[in-house]
């Protein structure tokens, strides 16, 4: 029996020792390289425009979720703005972002027994400046899933960092005024990391994650690999201990992101994401068939959806605007480590989690009087 016992622990030992070697720290980016070359950026070319698609939103806790639309998941922070005593720009806003903050009574007759259960209210006013009669439809985007019981499916994650010199700033300033008014003394590639770093503990056995960093140009860190065959713990520290650098090209690193999912089997358990975040306020070249919202709309007609996030930045309206057209798309923009990191630790369940597609997108301010 002893040597029947001594025999069993032995091939214990072999199984752990085993499964332990595969779990490897496969790192790839190495801040001492120099890189010399530089990519052009691309010109501006027209695009069609493509329907928008709803994400859960957590409600009452143990109630059943709500959906939202894709696109803004905020106004650009404009009535923040207000708070913190600045003028926010008119062409900031947008309708999904305001719309979004809210919730609205769509007197839901009965119980939702569907996945989407589309309720119906309506309004009328008296515009103050023409004195025209207004009618407004309010649509509720209704599901039977409890919150409790949600469940998202098994992920393809890749992260698309900006590490460009200007991520070295603090959230101590809007983009547009130079007036110290928030008090941050992170800067904002320390607080990304740090989020990215809590996002990641989020991270399932059947998930699987990469990684690239971008600053003039594109850096594989991480290839697209299941989170059980990598050293967690030695990621988290070489991400930690990524620096500023460089300028800014926003093209190279969601071409190297969309890199990743090349050799990745197709697999309808699976969500395709890309989250990316940057500092800069990409222009309109961008929406270029070569350019980042070009190409994030060809990878969404692929099944690989994104995460826009301006860090301290609001995307001007044509961007989100054309973000919101964008199949599984959505775009967040923070201007605090607090925000920063509920988006991507709290809220991270529902970010990455589309649940249906193709609802009609109408644009009923000018809707006649009835």
């Amino acid at each position: 029996m002893k040597k029947l016992f001594f025999i069993a622990i032995s091939l214990c030992l072999i199984l752990v020792t085993n499964i332990s070697a595969k779990v490897v720290d496969d790192w790839e980016y190495n801040a001492t390289e120099i890189y010399t070359d530089k990519m052009v950026m691309p010109s501006a070319m027209a695009s069609p425009m493509m329907i928008p698609s709803p994400a859960p939103m957590a409600m009452t806790k143990g109630g059943n979720i709500g959906l939202s639309i894709g696109g803004a998941k905020d106004a650009n922070n404009f009535k923040e703005n207000i708070q913190n005593g600045y003028l926010p720009k008119i062409n900031s806003i947008t309708y999904e972002g305001v719309f979004y903050g809210h919730f609205f009574d769509t007197a839901l007759k009965g119980e939702c027994k569907e996945l989407f259960c589309p309720s119906y209210n309506s309004a009328t006013r008296i515009n103050p400046f023409t004195k025209d009669e207004e009618i407004y439809l309010s649509i509720g985007l209704n599901s039977d899933i409890k919150q409790n019981e949600f469940k998202r499916k098994k992920l393809n994650l890749v992260v698309v960092l900006d590490i460009s010199g200007s991520m070295g700033s603090s959230f101590d300033r809007y983009y547009y005024d130079g007036q110290n008014k928030n008090n941050e003394y992170k800067n904002k590639i320390q607080i990304a990391k740090e989020s990215i770093v809590a996002m990641l503990s989020h991270l399932k056995n059947n998930d699987r994650s990469g990684m690239v960093l971008f600053d003039d140009r594109a850096y594989r860190a991480l290839k697209l690999k299941s989170v059980t065959e990598r050293d967690q713990g030695k990621v988290k520290k070489h991400i930690l201990d990524i620096t500023d650098r460089g300028g800014t090209n926003w093209s190279a690193g969601y071409k190297s992101g969309l890199e990743l999912f090349e050799n990745i089997p197709k697999d309808t358990n699976y969500e395709n994401r890309i989250i990316f975040l940057t500092d800069a306020m990409p222009n309109t070249g961008e929406l270029n068939k070569d350019g980042l919202f070009g190409m994030a709309k060809e990878a969404s007609e692929k099944g690989i959806h994104t995460t826009f996030i301006g860090i301290g930045v609001d995307f001007n309206n044509d961007l989100v605007e054309y973000v919101s057209k964008i199949k599984g798309a959505n775009y967040h923009s923070v201007h605090s480590s607090e925000k920063f990191s509920k988006l991507l630790d709290e809220e991270f369940l529902y970010m990455v989690t589309p649940l249906v597609y193709m609802i009609c997108h109408l644009n009923l301010t000018a809707m006649p009087t009835l």
